[in-house]
């Protein structure tokens, strides 16, 4: 049988064993964790893309405004969300058209924001359809610019045809002439206030026709030889309602 003080002394043995080595384990461990942790910060930081913004127009960036009337002010709020997972910076609003205005109701919109951009546009008297151009630009990397469009048809209430005259001869005899039909819809007659000419090249005048009136364009008598821009302004009045009217006259006389 042995002796009990062997025992004492190998059990006193094996705890300091124990202990060293579990004080080994907890530090290989802690470092362990350290590595790994560093590991994971690296990899997320140099792998893994960084956040973005995005810009996104949830009801579309195309609005028709219909008909309007001559000079009404039509208005628009373009509505813009950020989609992305870093702040969207709005950096600047851009109107292709001085009849156009913008404003932007904040320049800074944090993740999972919207906010919205208003175009004002007051309707100018344009035969053709109008189609308005605005650009926001903004810190999204894959849109940074964005195009904004506001379309829509302007009823005029003087209309004319054709919108310009060219004379293209050689040796022009003092008949030839051109005329443009100005017309209105209103109940109210359009009149003439006012007929001028920008040159001595080209004589104008006019009458009336039906619902409105034609203008009469000539060349002057020896009208030069030469390429001109001319043109005719006529002052118009329906109503209450007065407008400058320029048409546009091309001469090419060899």
């Amino acid at each position: 049988m042995l002796e009990p003080k062997f025992y004492s002394c190998e059990l006193g043995q094996l705890r300091m064993h124990i202990k060293g080595y579990s004080i080994i384990n907890k530090s290989h461990f802690y470092a362990a964790s350290f590595l790994v942790a560093f590991l994971v910060v690296l990899i997320s930081y140099c792998i893994l893309p960084a956040g973005e913004p995005k810009i996104v127009f949830p009801k579309g960036k195309v609005f028709d405004f219909g008909v309007v009337d001559e000079g009404k002010l039509v208005k628009h709020s373009f509505v813009f969300e950020n989609r992305g997972s870093r702040n969207l910076q709005i950096k600047n609003v851009k109107a292709g058209c001085g009849c156009t205005s913008t404003e932007s109701e904040k320049f800074i919109l944090p993740p999972g924001e919207h906010s919205k951009i208003d175009v004002s546009y007051k309707a100018r008297p344009v035969q053709h359809r109008e189609v308005l151009k605005v650009w926001v630009i903004s810190n999204d990397p894959k849109k940074p610019v964005s195009e904004l469009t506001m379309t829509g048809k302007v009823h005029l209430k003087v209309f004319w045809y054709p919108n310009s005259v060219s004379f293209y001869c050689k040796n022009c005899s003092n008949d030839q002439h051109k005329k443009v039909r100005f017309l209105t819809d209103s109940v109210e007659k359009l009149k003439v206030e006012d007929i001028r000419t920008s040159s001595e090249r080209i004589i104008a005048s006019w009458e009336k026709h039906d619902k409105g009136i034609e203008c009469k364009i000539s060349l002057t008598p020896n009208c030069p030889k030469g390429h001109w821009t001319e043109r005719v302004t006529l002052q118009t009045i329906v109503g209450d309602y007065k407008r400058s009217i320029e048409i546009p006259v091309y001469l090419m006389i060899h």
